[in-house]
Parts: structure tokens; sequence; C-alpha cells
């Protein structure tokens, strides 16, 4: 390797500008979003449910276990503000939204019951992927 012995005009070592506070916190909605995703997918336990003895559900979670899950992981993270269990049922939604989850197993009584039963979705965030396709489809030249 060789090594530059040209003077920069001190004797000081060059420092690297440190990055403006600005820029640190230009995509923190982002990197909380992406910490709690990734962590629910990784870290959220998986179980077989059956419903009414006649069809069973691998790989998959309740409602109210998701929920206290998340109010949990997020209390525990040290970057996040602890949520309510309301607000951990809004996130569900919003994954469900998103094509994170999907729900597997339907209730005739409201949307938002305990025992409704999700799994992880087999196509990864497929709304976020159409939005990509569509910027790409419609982009200027």
């Amino acid at each position: 390797a060789v090594v530059s012995t040209q003077s920069t005009g001190s004797d000081l070592p060059m420092k690297r500008k440190e990055p403006e506070k600005k820029q640190l916190t230009a995509y923190r909605a982002t990197r909380l979003w992406n910490q709690v995703v990734n962590g629910f997918k990784r870290f959220m336990p998986l179980k077989t449910h059956r419903v009414n003895m006649i069809h069973v559900y691998q790989d998959s979670f309740k409602r109210d276990d998701a929920q206290r899950w998340l109010v949990e992981f997020v209390s525990e993270s040290e970057l996040l503000k602890p949520i309510s269990m309301e607000n951990a049922g809004l996130l569900l939604d919003k994954f469900t939204e998103m094509g994170i989850i999907e729900q597997v197993s339907s209730s005739k009584s409201c949307l938002r019951t305990p025992t409704i039963i999700y799994k992880f979705s087999s196509v990864e965030h497929c709304r976020v992927e159409k939005l990509r396709a569509l910027r790409y489809y419609y982009r200027t030249p």
C-alpha cells in the first residue's frame, strides 16, 4: 500500500464532515416502521390454530396475541414510545392494509374481534411493490 506524504496545508489530520442533525432525522419514521415490521416478522410467535375443529391454520396467530406482543415489543424498544392495545390493533390493521399480514379466518360479528386468525403474507409488501412498479412505469424520461 502506498501512503501519501503530501501536506494538505496544515499539520492537522483531515476530518470527515459530521452529518447534520437534519439528515439524521430525515428518515426516522421509515427506520422506526422498518424496526417494528422486521421485529414483528422475526419474533412474533406462530402457532397452529383450529376453527370449529374443521379448519386448521399452520404458522398463524390470533389478533389479541399479536396486539399483546406488539405492546410488549414496542415498550421494550429504546427508540419507540409505548403504545396502547387500541393503537396496536390499528397497527395490525395497517399491516393488513400494506399486505404484510393477511386474515385467514373471518368473524361475522366484527372485524376486530380478538379471535381473528392471521398469517404472514406470502407476497412480501405487495402494496409497496405495486407502487414501485407504477412509479417506474409513469416516470418521466
